[in-house]
C-alpha cells in the first residue's frame, strides 16, 4: 500500500467568469464554466493568440482543460502542451499552480494548427479548484474503460446492421481503495474516515474533478461516481477495502 498519495480530487469549481481574447457568438466563453459539458465549448474567432481570463472565487491549486483542439498553452505563465487522453481520445491537461486568486490567466499560443482541422481554437471547458488528498492511493488494480455510445439497428433477418453512434466517448474507472481502519471503532478517525468523508463529498455534488497525478497530465477528468451504494469491507480487522465505480461526465 502507497503510503504517498498522488491522486487528488477537488469537489468545487471555483471559476466564476471568464473573459476572452475574442470569442463566437453562438460560442461564448461563459461556456468553459461548465467542464461538464465539453462539447459546448467556447470557440475564438481567429488562430491569433487568445488569452482567457477567469475570475475565481477563491484560491486554487488545480486547473483541469477539457476538450482542446490545440497543444500549446501557457497557465499563469506555465508552458504546457496539451496532448490527447489514451481513455476518451480527447485532448485535456491537468496541472498543479501556486494557490491563487483572484483571476487565472490562460494564453493560447498563435498560429497553431488546430488537432481537428478547424480554423478557431476550442475549448470544452475549465476547471480551477483546491485539491483533496486522500490517505492513500487507490490499489493498481485500475480498470479502465472507453464507453462509445451507439445503438446498432438490424432486421430480424439479420441480413444487414447498421451502428449508429449516439455521441462521443466517455472514460470510465473501476478501481478499489484500501484504508486502514480502527480495530474496535472503524471510522473514527482512521484512514477509512477519511475516505468516507471523500465519498460524502464525491455523492453530495453532480459532478467533481478527478486528477490521477502520475506523470500523464492528460489523465484529468470531470467525474461522477456511477454507483448509487459505497460498500466497505474488512478482509482484515484493520484494513478495509471498497470498489468505486466513476464515470466521466460529459453532459
Amino acid at each position: 500500500m502507497s503510503t504517498k498519495p498522488h491522486v487528488r480530487y477537488s469537489f468545487v469549481n471555483l471559476a466564476t467568469a471568464v473573459a476572452a481574447t475574442s470569442e463566437d457568438t453562438e460560442y461564448p466563453a461563459s461556456n468553459l464554466l461548465e467542464p461538464r459539458r465539453p462539447f459546448m465549448p467556447w470557440k475564438s474567432t481567429s488562430l491569433s493568440a487568445q488569452t482567457l481570463t477567469v475570475t475565481l472565487s477563491g484560491n486554487v491549486d488545480l486547473v483541469i482543460l477539457v476538450g482542446a483542439n490545440f497543444t500549446q498553452a501557457s497557465v499563469n505563465g506555465d508552458a504546457i502542451t496539451i496532448e490527447r487522453n489514451p481513455h476518451n481520445w480527447r485532448y485535456q491537461h491537468g496541472l498543479f499552480i501556486q494557490p491563487a486568486t483572484p483571476t487565472l490567466s490562460i494564453v493560447i499560443t498563435a498560429s497553431q494548427t488546430p488537432v481537428d482541422g478547424d480554423t478557431v481554437y476550442r475549448l470544452g471547458g475549465i476547471w480551477a479548484g483546491m485539491s483533496t488528498i486522500p490517505p492513500m492511493n487507490p490499489r493498481y488494480e485500475l480498470e479502465p474503460s472507453t464507453l462509445v455510445p451507439s445503438e446498432d439497428l438490424q432486421p430480424s433477418h439479420k441480413g444487414w446492421m447498421q451502428r449508429l453512434n449516439m455521441g462521443d466517448p466517455v472514460a470510465a474507472f473501476r478501481t478499489r481503495r484500501v484504508a486502514r481502519a480502527d480495530r474496535i471503532a472503524p471510522a473514527l478517525a482512521d484512514q477509512l474516515q477519511q475516505w468516507t468523508e471523500i465519498d460524502r463529498q464525491a455523492m453530495a455534488v453532480d459532478r467533481f474533478a478527478f486528477f490521477f497525478n502520475s506523470g500523464d497530465p492528460t489523465q484529468a477528468y470531470i467525474m461522477r461516481y456511477s454507483q448509487p451504494t459505497i460498500t466497505w469491507t474488512r478482509p482484515r480487522r484493520r484494513i478495509a477495502e471498497s470498489q468505486v465505480d466513476m464515470e466521466e461526465v460529459v453532459a
